[in-house]
């Protein structure tokens, strides 16, 4: 049975029926044909109102309403109009099954989504609505809405240390879409080699492997002072993508020390610095790192997105450039990505310049500090042998599987399996390039309630026990596949 909740009492549909008036079947026939070809649930206009677009008596199509009704194939409502019925399971035919749903989701890439600031949006939202000019339901500026642009400068320079002005922010359709604008970008300007860590973002590596236009790549280790940088080519014309705040997923943050070397390195080799933290904003104790573009602007790109601070369905995005190259930025997300919703660019100016981000992330990191110490207590107490890292921001921590304990890939599969249904993400994914690392777990309480922690250990231990121990002829190390590079 179709439901109307949310909807207006009464809708006037259009409804397109061609009659042929001569020479053809009854035209209450020919209506009724023509609304047995819809697609169930699709809403019909009032007699009165379909008869008078049609031309014809109403008695004509108050006729072929009543025969669909008749036959069970049309539904109404007083006040609320009529449509046509869903379509009849066959008797004996067993039902779809329901989607799947993980009783516990543990992706360390799913943020607090309930924790959407809804009310705080949509008055950013209606105001956006109500006072948005006439021009700008046009097309969109080339480096997107300026008064976004304006609010993103004072936004980043309070909160980041960014320097830059409005001329200088491309706004995009958050991080990948930024990377894959500054990939080209990079390449139309000379660049023959960006280089980054070998271990990081999954969804990035597409981005690695020649599917999108770009210099050619060049890897480089992370340790425990973030990117290893004295691998860097003493050659001109390099790129390096770098996480300051924190690598991810292994979350170390880049050494004072290799900040240096990294800076001067740039400066000496003429390179170009892409800095995509993204995490930084969620730092657990609400001080972080200044981007690094405010110390070096000149030759650094940032990348930024509310995928993190805000939601990853909203899409907004934006790159802060050196002057030198904003046209080739401009050009590159004309190739790649025309344009962003105007009304969604308004929205987040109206919500940073109303301080809203400000206390949406000051709950926001105060919650995922707390879930973080919780989770990683429980943890600990629970798993004998596994060590346990838990980045400074960011949702998400690394437990390394204790030796002699099964493989990434059969914990996960166990834990994903009835009785469990808990989602968990391997370490082994992340490995974009060289051998693997030892086996891990990259757990995420984005989405996971303080409440469910407890069950979630349980299932986490119960998945590691139910696939047992290796075999002992079975060499530690080699359940572990370097993914694709």
């Amino acid at each position: 049975m179709w439901s109307n909740r949310g909807l207006p009492k009464r809708t006037n549909p259009r409804l397109l029926v061609p009659l042929q008036r001569d020479g053809g079947a009854p035209l209450a026939r020919q209506v009724e044909a023509r609304l047995r070809e819809l697609v169930p649930g699709t809403p019909l206009p009032p007699t009165r109102r379909l008869a008078a677009d049609l031309g014809v008596a109403r008695g004509t199509v108050v006729r072929a309403y009543a025969q669909l009704r008749h036959e069970g194939l049309l539904e109404g409502r007083v006040g609320a109009g009529s449509r046509i019925a869903p379509a009849p399971r066959p008797s004996g035919a067993p039902a779809a099954p329901p989607d799947r749903r993980w009783d516990l989701d543990l992706h360390p890439e799913v943020t607090d989504l309930a924790a959407f600031p809804r009310r705080a949006w949509l008055r950013a939202y209606g105001a956006a609505v109500h006072d948005l000019p006439d021009r700008a339901l046009g097309y969109e500026e080339p480096l997107g809405l300026r008064e976004l642009r304006e609010e993103l400068c004072v936004y980043l320079a309070r909160a980041r240390g960014v320097r830059c002005d409005p001329e200088q922010i491309v706004i995009c359709g958050g991080l990948l879409a930024g990377l894959a604008i500054v990939r080209r970008a990079l390449a139309d300007t000379g660049v023959r080699c960006l280089h980054r860590a070998r271990v990081s973002h999954r969804a990035l590596g597409e981005l690695s492997r020649g599917t999108v236009s770009g210099p050619a790549t060049g890897w480089l280790d992370v340790d425990g002072a973030g990117l290893v940088v004295d691998a860097l080519p003493r050659r001109s014309r390099q790129a390096v993508l770098v996480e300051p705040a924190g690598s991810y997923p292994l979350g170390a943050r880049l050494s004072a020390a290799r900040l240096t070397t990294l800076t001067e390195w740039a400066r000496r080799q003429d390179a170009v610095l892409v800095e995509s933290d993204l995490n930084a904003e969620l730092d657990h104790d609400g001080v972080g790192l200044p981007a690094l573009q405010g110390s070096l602007p000149e030759r650094t790109v940032l990348i930024g997105s509310t995928s993190r601070a805000l939601a990853p369905g909203l899409r907004v995005g934006w790159i802060v450039a050196p002057p030198g190259l904003v046209g080739a930025l401009t050009a590159a997300r004309r190739a790649t990505e025309p344009g962003q919703p105007v009304l969604e660019q308004l929205a987040l100016a109206r919500f940073l310049a109303a301080g809203d981000l400000d206390r949406h992330l000051r709950r926001l990191r105060s919650t995922y500090r707390t879930r973080a110490r919780t989770f990683a207590n429980l943890l600990e107490d629970a798993v004998e042998g596994g060590r346990l890292d838990v980045p400074a921001c960011g949702f998400h921590l690394v437990m390394g599987l204790p030796p002699g304990a099964a493989d990434e890939s059969s914990v996960v599969a166990a834990a994903a399996a009835a009785g469990h249904r808990v989602r968990l993400v391997g370490l082994a994914g992340h490995v974009l390039h060289g051998p693997p690392l030892p086996p891990a777990l990259v757990l995420g309480y984005g989405a996971l309630p303080e409440a469910a922690m407890a069950r979630a250990v349980q299932a986490l231990t119960g998945a590691m026990a139910a696939r047992g121990r290796r075999p002992d002829d079975e060499p530690a190390g080699s359940a572990a596949t370097p993914p694709r590079g």
